[in-house]
């Protein structure tokens, strides 16, 4: 039988479908009941903090983009503390500009899905007690050897977290995220990244039985990193792996 899955560490990544107009922050009266999810979530669980993250199409300059996403999360932030009396302290706006589109930015279809708000909900809980959401992000503690992709035995135990809440939830799947620092060419830390996160997608399924039809691996390289470059131990942070499992549970 699949071990229970005990309490952790961690992150909700849920994408509020609230859209924004072109070059505005304002939020859409039809949009509030989204964001009254986090809101209500926020409410029931108050050890939890939260990191809004605005973000945008790529019409206009990248300074701009950066302002309007981060006037666009402080919007949600406010709305958050206002309606729902979330401490602000709880709470952190981010904006990200057009760095992280998620659509096809030569459509206004696409468009218009960058322009979005992502609220990244930091908790600790027990997965027995409460549902899962939607998409659940498990950002793994596991240090890489600079330009090396091997998986290092002592992280069993923190890959075992992700064995087994797939375990627990077998309809769930996962991508397996891989990061660099930024030592190295782009091309070459893109190659690394995709092999670390295919070294994971293979662990998790020769050590624990994870069918690999419900992993896949996405490298990302150095685009997306969390510390700065200029000491060891931000390099290090920045080499890393996220599991982000998308969770269609059977209620």
């Amino acid at each position: 039988p699949a071990a229970e899955p005990t309490p952790g560490h961690y992150k909700y990544c849920v994408t509020l479908q609230g859209e924004f107009d072109i070059d505005q922050a304002v939020i859409r009266t039809e949009n509030r009941d989204e964001i009254a999810r986090v809101g209500e979530f926020l409410k029931k669980y108050p050890t939890t903090t939260a990191v809004i993250e605005g973000h945008s199409d790529n019409v206009g300059t990248y300074n701009h983009n950066m302002e309007l996403s981060q006037r666009r999360a402080e919007s949600v932030m406010n709305h958050l503390v206002d309606q729902f009396g979330i401490d602000r302290s709880r709470l952190v706006a981010r904006g990200y500009g057009f760095t992280r589109p998620i659509a096809d930015n030569s459509t206004n279809e696409g468009r218009q899905k960058n322009r979005r708000i992502e609220a990244i909900i930091d908790c600790a809980f027990d997965v027995q007690q409460i549902q899962p959401p939607e998409r659940l992000c498990m950002a793994l503690v596991m240090d890489f050897d600079s330009g090396k992709a091997d998986v290092k035995p002592q992280y069993r135990d923190e890959i075992s977290k992700v064995a087994d809440y797939m375990k627990q939830y077998p309809t769930t799947t996962a991508v397996i995220e891989g990061h660099t620092d930024s030592v190295g060419d782009a091309d070459s830390n893109m190659k690394l990244s995709q092999k670390r996160a295919e070294n994971v997608v293979k662990y998790l399924a020769d050590n624990f039985g994870i069918d690999r039809s419900r992993l896949s691996a996405k490298g990302y390289g150095d685009t997306r990193r969390i510390s700065y470059e200029n000491t060891p131990e931000g390099r290090q942070k920045n080499r890393r792996i996220n599991a982000v499992i998308d969770c269609v549970i059977k209620r």
